[in-house]
């Protein structure tokens, strides 16, 4: 499909506030031939600015925020200063605000893509697939150390920086937006994996750091699977699945996976909480696996 057409589509859609279309509008297609992507319906887009006299990529996010939201996350933001030192977590750069209810996020540019694609895009080896999963633990390892919980652990939030995994959509997790995820609007089946079960049909499900352990064994089972969890499953009637889920029906097991690495993620995903490890203890198992 040329490049003219494919645009077209896109903008059709995007201004039905289709987010896929909105997000291929800022990173993928132009407006003809030598002209710029359309950047003003896009939520997603990869541009350079000049810091400190060097210029690099970036990736900047758009958020449609109410006045009260917009506070809340500036106040987040400050708050969490610190936590973007760490070689992990992916760096917040700045924030651009065009008026009350839009703003604008500024993070470098991730040249590996997510999580997702870059294992699509690449042939990785146990050793790497394990140093991902080292990369992603380090960096839940300090945040909850810090006390802070994720809330929204999926391989689109995890952003790979020349072959190195780090955290990202940090702030964004608390669901400042409508949109439950800005890269992207995915089906429920994308995501369904990484939503602890108990939060499932029960709204008033108290969070802690248990519910980004559960995401963590998704994550180590669909970097080592490199499958979409259920994805097998998408025949299935959305209600039934879920039911199944939080009766404890689970991805299978690889064959070919060490058992080391299998009862790890299995006891992430346990459906009692208090059964799932720690972080840290889940880091230091991961060092033991060569």
């Amino acid at each position: 499909m040329k490049k003219e057409k494919a645009f077209e589509l896109y903008k059709n859609a995007a201004e039905e506030n289709c987010a896929e279309a909105q997000h291929a509008l800022g990173s993928l297609y132009e407006n003809g031939e030598g002209t710029e992507k359309d950047l003003e319906l896009a939520l997603y887009c990869r541009a350079s600015i000049s810091i400190d006299g060097n210029e690099i990529e970036v990736a900047i996010k758009k958020l449609q925020i109410g006045k009260d939201n917009r506070l809340s996350l500036l106040r987040k933001i400050n708050e969490w200063s610190h936590i973007y030192d760490h070689n992990k977590i992916v760096e917040f750069l700045g924030i651009s605000i065009k008026d009350e209810n839009q703003l604008f996020l500024i993070m470098p540019f991730a040249n590996d893509d997510n999580l997702r694609e870059y294992i699509k895009k690449n042939t990785l080896t146990f050793d790497k697939k394990i140093e991902i999963a080292k990369d992603i633990t380090e960096g839940i390892k300090f945040l909850h150390k810090n006390g802070i919980i994720h809330e929204n652990l999926n391989p689109k939030n995890i952003l790979i920086f020349d072959g190195i995994a780090k955290i990202s959509n940090l702030p964004l997790s608390y669901n400042y937006n409508d949109k439950d995820d800005l890269y992207i609007n995915d089906s429920l089946f994308d995501n369904i994996g990484y939503i602890d079960p108990n939060l499932f049909l029960n709204s008033e499900y108290v969070k802690d750091k248990s519910i980004d352990i559960y995401s963590l064994g998704s994550l180590l089972w669909e970097i080592m699977s490199e499958r979409i969890p259920y994805s097998n499953n998408q025949n299935e009637n959305i209600l039934q699945l879920i039911n199944r889920i939080r009766e404890d029906y689970r991805e299978k097991s690889e064959n070919d996976i060490p058992d080391i690495y299998k009862d790890l993620y299995e006891e992430c995903w346990n459906g009692d909480s208090s059964k799932r490890p720690s972080i840290n203890d889940v880091y230091e198992r991961l060092l033991n696996i060569k």
